[in-house]
Order: C-alpha cells, then structure tokens, then sequence
C-alpha cells in the first residue's frame, strides 16, 4: 500500500500519516524495534512536507516508542520536539501527550521538581482534551513522586486515581501496571492482605493484554 501511494500521489504527508500507522500498529503489537523503524521512516517523509503538526505527533508517538524500548536520550529529544511543536501549532492533546511521558522521564532520572512542574502543566490540558489515557499516567507520575518523597498515603490516592481513570476508558496495560504500584504501596502501608488482592488484580489484568511475563510490574 505504501509503495502504492508513492507511486500515485506522491503526498509526502499521506506517506507519513501511512508509516507512521503501521508504526504504531508494530508498537502495539510488541514489534518494537519494526514499529521505530516505522516512525522513522515517517518523519523522514513528513520532513519533506509543510505539515508541522503531523510532524510533532509522529515525533511523539516515535518518543513513546523509544521510551518503551529503553532508549531513553533519543526518545527525550523526540518528545521534546514534539512538545515545542505542540506548543507552536496550538495542539493540547500532544502538548499534554508529550509532557505526561517527559514527566516519567524526569522521575526516572531523578529530577523530581522538574517532574512535578510538568505534571502541574499537564493535568489540566489532559483533562480539558477528554485524555484520561493520559490523564491516568501524569497522575500515576504524581504518585511515584510521592512514593519517593516516602509519603505512601498520598502516593495511593493518586495511584487510586489513575486506575479509575484507566477503568474508564477500558485501558488495561496501563491499569495493570498501575494495580501494581498499589500493591507495593499498601504493603508499605503494612496493610498485607490488600496488597496481595491488588497484585493478583494486576496479574490479570495484564493477563488479559498477553503480558504474561508481568512485565509492567
């Protein structure tokens, strides 16, 4: 389909949008390494078109496609382009996309002022786009910043939070991982037998999208 359209329309930005679908469909997939490949390919594509808002979703998508493969220095600098083009164009569902995941990012390595003051950005502008995706994963942020800063009550309610809202809209990866976290939460909280119910939700929960490995835990 691809070479198809090449050959017939020449739209350097239908290709794009094309790449970058199949992409995202490998990503999904677990083909992680054929789904980068992918997004490559379509911003290579979208590069020789004038369409910048198509060009900072899919340096979006492939910043999320690095951060789950664990690299971490490409998928920050793809993320941070697609949130200044985010910013430039007036596109707020990427705008809070893009900062949900730096957020993570920040946490992961240890800069935690700068990860609470993109999740303070991020919540309204996800909230506002109907977002609860991401929405769930900048509160689930929130509640990694305060199991660090060893306050585990806080940390559960945020966590309580981002399961519902992964509840809602039937995203089951990303509750799971979640459900997880509350595990380990309630078993600092002393409180035993809520944690082991927590972590065997979570284990099915994720059971139920293939990851029978528990990898989000």
């Amino acid at each position: 389909a691809l070479e198809v359209a090449r050959r017939t329309t020449g739209d350097a930005a239908y290709i794009a949008r094309a790449l970058a679908q199949k992409g995202n469909a490998l990503k999904n997939r677990g083909r992680l390494a054929e789904g980068v490949a992918a997004l490559e390919a379509a911003i290579l594509e979208v590069e020789k078109s004038p369409d910048l808002p198509l060009s900072g979703r899919i340096h979006c998508e492939l910043g999320v496609a690095r951060f789950v493969m664990g690299d971490l220095d490409r998928a920050a600098d793809d993320l941070e382009r697609a949130l200044s083009i985010a910013r430039q164009v007036g596109d707020m569902v990427y705008e809070g996309r893009a900062l949900s995941y730096l957020a993570i990012m920040r946490v992961a390595v240890g800069e935690l002022a700068d990860a609470l003051a993109m999740c303070d950005e991020a919540l309204p502008l996800t909230r506002a786009q109907g977002d609860r995706v991401s929405e769930a994963r900048v509160l689930g942020t929130i509640g990694a910043l305060y199991l660090e800063e060893e306050t585990p009550q806080l940390a559960q309610a945020f966590y309580t939070e981002a399961v519902e809202r992964c509840r809602s809209v039937g995203e089951l990866r990303l509750r799971g991982y979640f459900q997880g976290k509350l595990s380990s939460v309630s078993l600092a909280l002393g409180r035993t037998e809520l944690s082991r119910q927590q972590l065997d939700e979570a284990i099915t929960t994720l059971g139920e999208v293939g990851d029978l490995r528990h990898e989000g835990l």
